[in-house]
């Protein structure tokens, strides 16, 4: 079935900490040459429950009780100059989920020779995304019973899981179809012995419905549905739908979205034309092509300039209500293999903006740093992207370092404060203008451990958008301080 939804004006067409019950293996090395009595001075600086040495390799596998414990002791001992290596065990496990139609390779899309490569990038620590993400799925309603999908949806404290702006009521079921395949490609139940796999195991989903059984909707739904899914925790929205002609309603809806931090994914559009559909065509959004197993662009998908990325979009097997598995084609399909990529983005990089998820998703596609207006970057890869993601880790300056810089105002990528060694604790970061003025000062708040970052969205204590000009910072760790300066412009 070939699937993409037109959305006319009219009615046409976490880091979250737990205690766990096993212990947690931190692995540490030193550089050759440092005295066994150091490196176990070093050790016990620190609370580990149980520590032993793997003498062929010269590395310590040092337990504790909890992930926070060993986090915190990650940084510590990487604040050494002794120190060649530490960082938290990785979990193994057997990465191919069991789910039938994965292991009888029915999803082309995931495991394919052109597919992205999730089957390799789930070996990935982190790779599995986060229940504390959601995608909004804005489209026809998701069948929130399916066996495949009920146990990833999105909840409210009063029990729903989304709304229905066609019938105006908190009952979001899709009698369509096409939002459950959408929803099912971007993060159905993996591994749970049933059906298929979603790209995010973990990630959940938020359903919100603005097309009627017939497939067309409003774009005042399309506007407010944006609005409700940012105003609820959105970190993500998928749009597999769209119009050939600019709403500035939804364009404004977009640009709030953005600007408050949330990444949209949309449709480019099923008409084989050089124009990308509106919002895939609009700034605020990631604009996704559909390409077939062959890895070339899908005959059908539109192209321009506008186009980002291509995600696979022919023979794609998913969910559709009542339980029944079918393959559908169309850019509506490309679309939410994006969308679950950049849930995991962002459960591995909490501090992105979706300026940063965009290009994270962008390098990480086959033709990068080439682009055409046909493929945009081409294909995307899920391993290359989640293994880059913490790249700038091995390769930060020492203290800090506040990038990128210049900031461009307004274009959904954070400043960062990065920290080298890194601190087990941020006392400050205070942010001035040229006279003087403190604009902002953040604190451990805004320090994400797991990138050694302090992130801040360009906006002043008032949550408005600093002017272009020249700012200083000074920084304060449990370590030393520092200071320098970097550049805002529009």
């Amino acid at each position: 079935m070939f699937k993409f939804r037109w959305f006319a004006i009219i009615s046409l067409f976490f880091f979250h900490t737990v205690a766990i019950a096993d212990p947690i293996n931190v692995l540490l090395k030193f550089k050759d040459g440092t005295p066994e009595n150091t490196q176990k001075n070093i050790i016990s600086l620190s609370t580990p429950s149980a520590v032993s040495l793997m003498e062929e390799i010269s590395v310590w596998r040092i337990k504790f009780p909890s992930n926070t414990a060993a986090l915190e002791a990650v940084k510590f001992y990487s604040g050494f100059d002794e120190t060649q290596y530490c960082y938290k065990s990785r979990r193994v496990r057997a990465c191919a989920p069991n789910d039938p139609k994965y292991i009888d390779n029915s999803q082309w899309g995931l495991n394919g020779a052109n597919g992205i490569n999730m089957d390799q990038a789930w070996n990935i620590e982190g790779s599995s995304g986060s229940a504390d993400i959601l995608i909004a799925v804005i489209d026809s309603g998701v069948d929130y019973n399916h066996e495949d999908i009920v146990a990833k949806m999105w909840t409210s404290p009063q029990g729903y899981h989304g709304y229905d702006f066609v019938n105006n009521d908190n009952d979001p079921m899709d009698d369509d179809g096409h939002g459950t395949h959408v929803s099912g490609i971007a993060a159905a139940a993996t591994n749970n012995g049933t059906g298929i796999s979603g790209v995010s195991i973990n990630s959940k989903i938020m359903a919100l419905k603005v097309l009627d059984s017939d497939g067309y909707g409003d774009e005042a739904d399309l506007a407010e549905a944006i609005l409700w899914a940012v105003r609820n925790g959105a970190q993500v929205i998928n749009m597999s739908l769209g119009d050939t002609v600019y709403m500035p309603t939804v364009a404004d809806a977009c640009q709030y979205t953005f600007n408050y931090g949330v990444f949209i994914a949309a449709a480019s559009g099923n008409d084989n034309t050089p124009y990308i559909s509106y919002p895939a065509a609009l700034s605020t959004t990631f604009a996704v092509g559909a390409s077939n197993s062959a890895g070339t662009r899908a005959s059908f998908s539109n192209y321009d300039s506008n186009l980002d990325v291509l995600a696979p979009g022919v023979a794609i097997l998913s969910t559709v209500p009542s339980d029944i598995y079918d393959s559908w084609k169309g850019t509506s399909m490309a679309c939410p293999f994006v969308a679950g990529l950049a849930s995991i983005v962002l459960s591995i990089r909490p501090d992105y903006g979706p300026g940063d998820v965009a290009e994270a998703i962008r390098r990480s596609g086959s033709d990068y740093p080439n682009r055409t207006n046909e493929r945009g970057y081409g294909v995307i890869n899920a391993k290359t992207c989640i293994e880059n993601l913490n790249a700038h880790i091995t390769t930060l300056a020492q203290k800090v370092t506040a990038f990128p810089n210049p900031l461009i105002a307004n274009s959904g990528v954070k400043m960062k404060f990065a920290f080298s060694p890194a601190p087990s604790s941020v006392n400050a970061v205070r942010i001035f203008d040229l006279t003087g003025q403190e604009i902002i000062k953040l604190d451990q708040s805004s320090y994400y451990p797991s990138s050694q970052l302090v992130s801040w969205d360009g906006k002043n204590s008032r949550g408005e958008n600093i002017a272009s000009g020249i700012y200083f910072y000074f920084a304060e760790t449990n370590i030393g301080q520092s200071k320098g300066h970097f550049t805002v412009i529009k």
